[in-house]
This record gives structure tokens, sequence and C-alpha cells, in this order.
């Protein structure tokens, strides 16, 4: 009979302490977790990409509208002028192309932590100029014999194929002279890149006050010209009276880049 009890006594110490070792396996367990949830990395916000974007592309094609009217209206309704507004229409692919330029050299940096020049240009190289050339060479062999009147001078032809048509004097490019736009856009893209990569290397975030500077500069400087010299061709032309249009498009790329989403 005491042996019974006995071995009731070490059964029942024996489930108490199993019923011990148990809550503290789960109390183990349930601390680890914890600690694992705590140590869980908090989700980084992935950095802006550019990609295709379909609106950009209607924003493009009313400008191109807004241009066209300009020169339609002016050749054939003379009487009627300008197209009222027409103009914002170049100012349009100005902002266009200052944001996506800078958004693709800040996704470049971003993701290789540096920008490749020799790449950057030879991109450009490749999508603008055997477009430029064909067309001027085509163009050169078919006014003297459809636009006699509109041929241009070889000082214009090296100011188009050098992108400085803008800065030639009394342009006479005639059907090519709207290649003063794509000279400005070249020579942002030539200086634009090597500023930025210096001003992210040094200052990073001195990008937004370095394009409001200069859009400000930009805009005070063709006021100044137009009082000055009451010429369009040297108020509205020049480089530094176009830049206000790619800064806004620099800066906006900067915003959206550092998170701001419209």
């Amino acid at each position: 009979m005491r042996y019974y009890k006995n071995q009731l006594r070490r059964g029942t110490g024996s489930t108490a302490r199993d019923e011990k070792v148990n809550a503290a396996k789960k109390c183990s367990s349930a601390t680890q977790t914890m600690s694992g949830m705590s140590r869980t990395p908090t989700p980084v916000q992935e950095s802006f990409v550019l990609g295709r974007r379909p609106p950009l592309d209607g924003v493009r094609g009313l400008a191109l509208l807004l241009v066209l009217g300009v020169h339609v209206t002016t050749i054939l309704m003379p009487e009627l002028g300008w197209l009222p507004g027409g103009f914002i229409g170049v100012d349009v692919f100005f902002v266009l192309s200052g944001f996506l330029i800078t958004s693709l050299l800040l996704e470049e940096h971003a993701k290789n932590g540096r920008i490749s020049l020799g790449g950057f240009y030879r991109r450009r190289a490749w999508r603008l100029l055997p477009a430029l050339y064909l067309i001027v060479v085509v163009y050169l062999a078919a006014a003297p014999h459809l636009l006699p009147v509109l041929r241009p001078r070889w000082e214009d032809i090296v100011g188009i194929l050098g992108y400085f048509a803008n800065w030639v004097p009394n342009s006479s490019a005639g059907a090519l002279g709207h290649t003063w736009s794509l000279a400005i856009e070249e020579q942002f893209y030539a200086v634009w890149p090597v500023l930025l990569i210096g001003i992210l290397r040094y200052r990073p975030r001195w990008l937004p006050a370095v394009a409001i500077t200069i859009g400000t500069l930009s805009i005070l400087s063709g006021a100044v010209s137009w009082i000055i010299t009451q010429n369009w061709s040297l108020s509205y032309l020049p480089t530094y009276s176009r830049l206000f249009g790619l800064m806004i498009g620099a800066l906006l790329a900067w915003k959206i880049h550092n998170g701001f989403r419209v």
C-alpha cells in the first residue's frame, strides 16, 4: 500500500514539473517571436522610376498642337497674327525635356552611385543625330527645286548641325528654322549633366536652389533683353531666356525623385 502511495506522489510531482517545463518553453518561444518581429527591417520606399508614361505623351501632343497652331495661323491667316498662347507649347516642350533628362540622370545616380557622361552623350547622339542629318540632307537636295525661296544659307546649316542655330544672327533657315529649339535642348544636354554630377557629389541639397536660381535669372534676362533691344530674336531665342522651362522640369524631377507624388 505504501508502495502505491509513493508511486502516486512521484507521478504527481513529475506532472507538475512537466507543466512547468512546457510553460517555460512556450514563454521562451513567444519571447523569440517578439524579438524576431522587432528585428524585422522596415520596408524601404522604392525610388522613383520614370519608365514609359503615356500621360506625358498626351502633354507632348497638346504642346505640338499649340506650336502647329502658331505656324498655321501665321501662314494661312496672317491677318489674325500668331495664335494667342501658342508659344506656351514651346515652353511645355522645354519643361518636359528638363524633367525627362533630369529624371533619367537621377535614376542612374540612385542605381549605380554615379552618372556615366559617356553613356549619356552616346545615347543622346544615337537618338538625335541620325534623324537630324537625314532631314538636312533631304532638305538641301529638295529645297532648290521645291522651295528655292526658303533655301537656307550655309552658315544656317552649320548652326543647325552644330546645335547653335538659335545663336545664328539673321537666320534664314527656312523650313528648318524650328531647329533653334533643338539647339537649346542640345546645349542643355551638354552642360546640365556635368553640373548635376558636381551638385550630387558635393551639395545634393543645393539642387532645387540651383534650379530656382537659374530659372529666375533666365526670366529676368529675357525680360531685360526685350526692354533694351525690343528685338524678338534677341530676347526669345537665346539660350539664357529659355532656361527657365528646363529648370522647372529639373525641379519637378528632383521633387518626384525624393518622394513627392502628383
